[in-house]
């Protein structure tokens, strides 16, 4: 896994900059289809209504929330969780996972 708040070089979306900043100074935050969410020690991140992932006290999780579009995949690997698509099946940290549950970073 790498680190959210340094992440590795590539390009990155201005919403998914804007969404890392957010979650750094851990504030509530919208932009089209993103939606950083605060409530106490309780962050979550939303794409399209759907909570993808959570970072409670630095206990950190993710979910595809049962899609694995192109940008559900580019928001998390914002985040610094390791997930990608290898021959149409989600993989996290180099094995295959189940989109629609949820996994601890």
């Amino acid at each position: 896994m790498f680190n959210p708040l340094t992440p590795k070089q590539t390009i990155m979306r201005k919403v998914e900059k804007e969404m890392l900043e957010a979650v750094r100074e851990r504030k509530n935050w919208s932009s089209g289809n993103t939606r950083v969410q605060v409530a106490g020690n309780a962050l979550r991140v939303f794409l399209f209504e759907n909570h993808i992932y959570s970072d409670n006290m630095g206990c950190k999780s993710f979910s595809l929330a049962g899609w694995t579009s192109p940008t559900t995949i580019s928001r998390l690997r914002a985040l610094g969780v390791d997930v990608c698509i290898k021959k149409h099946t989600p993989m996290y940290d180099g094995s295959p996972i189940d989109s629609a549950k949820w996994y601890d970073i």
